[in-house]
């Protein structure tokens, strides 16, 4: 993977639930406590494939802990309609907020960049991205519903960054 600046890309790679929800939250903990000075965190989600009540309170706990902070953070890649329709219903797609939900990890980076005053090397990595098409391997063009199409493939349980 590729290290964009001030940018955290976090990827569960399981259901997020009751059996589970505390052992992502410390990764994601060890993760952040790890990554230094954050722009944006993003969850890659393609291995998210069941929020319940609990895994939901988790991460809307994790979301205020970093919109409290001065962090964004954006949803990538919820591909499964059972964990959307779950995201929606729990609210965790409301606690992330509208426009923060995107198909792709690259294009959640390039959004953010684009729509902020960043630190100089992570708008050199946007407009390096849009120079070159504004698409990466696999990417699609930039649609921020909160239904993107099933993944490609699937996550690593790493934090990545």
């Amino acid at each position: 993977g590729e290290h964009v600046p001030g940018v955290l890309v976090f990827a569960p790679a399981a259901p997020l639930n009751f059996t589970n929800a505390a052992f992502v939250r410390n990764r994601l903990r060890e993760a952040l406590a790890h990554a230094g000075a954050l722009h944006l965190v993003v969850i890659e989600a393609s291995g998210v494939t069941e929020i319940d009540y609990t895994g939901s309170v988790v991460l809307q706990d994790i979301i205020a802990n970093l919109h409290a902070g001065g962090t964004e953070v954006a949803l990538a890649r919820l591909s499964g309609e059972r964990a959307q329709v779950q995201a929606a219903r729990t609210g965790v797609l409301a606690a992330i907020g509208p426009g923060h939900v995107f198909r792709t990890v690259e294009e959640a980076v390039r959004a953010y960049a684009q729509n902020t005053q960043l630190p100089l090397p992570l708008r050199a990595w946007a407009a390096e991205r849009t120079k070159a098409g504004g698409r990466g391997p696999g990417s699609v063009p930039l649609d921020p519903s909160p239904h993107p199409p099933p993944s490609r493939g699937g996550g690593d349980a790493q934090p990545r960054g």
